[in-house]
């Protein structure tokens, strides 16, 4: 809890110190819609906010803890299972899977490739039902595309025959 606690503050106050640097630096002319300094003011936004939130998550749940009777073990019968995915040596897993992503991004794009990973990946790890996995997936594939492409004006490898038509379609 205070690992939580100290990890949130030095968070904060790193991401509030480089923001205040960020946003004295001279912005240079850029051809894309954010410049060169709005991607390091973006990052360090989000990390404020992800800080913050772990600041808050663990307020909420030390109040909740401190009011529960710290006495209290619950029976065997009581205990929560655990439902976590467990698959022996899954790292190998995530590396092999890399890899052939690696292989694979410039002839199939990353329009297809991309969700496939993390798919697989998600589920890999346990994230949950499949639902869910899915749609992570296809949020998190849609806010790289317009953070990269359309923000930044980054393109991204398109692939080879139907795949590179496919992604003239998305991009």
């Amino acid at each position: 809890m205070r690992a939580n606690y100290l990890l949130s503050i030095i968070t904060i106050i790193v991401s509030v110190f480089f923001l205040v640097a960020a946003f004295l630096t001279s912005e240079a002319a850029s051809s894309t819609n954010i410049g060169p300094m709005g991607w390091p003011i973006m990052i360090l936004l989000f990390t404020l906010l992800m800080g913050t939130l772990l600041l808050l998550i663990t307020w909420v749940k030390g109040r909740n803890t401190d009011q529960q009777d710290k006495g209290y073990i619950p029976s065997d019968d009581e205990a929560p299972e655990n439902k976590h995915f467990h698959m022996k040596n899954r790292h190998f897993y995530i590396l092999a899977s890399i890899a052939l992503y690696v292989l694979l991004l410039p002839v199939v794009g990353f329009i297809v490739v991309t969700p496939v990973l993390f798919f697989f990946l998600a589920w890999l790890l346990g994230m949950g039902k499949i639902l869910k996995i899915v749609a992570v997936t296809v949020a998190s594939n849609i806010v790289f595309v317009i953070i990269f492409i359309y923000l930044l004006g980054i393109p991204f490898p398109r692939g080879v025959g139907i795949f590179r038509s496919f992604s003239f379609l998305i991009y």
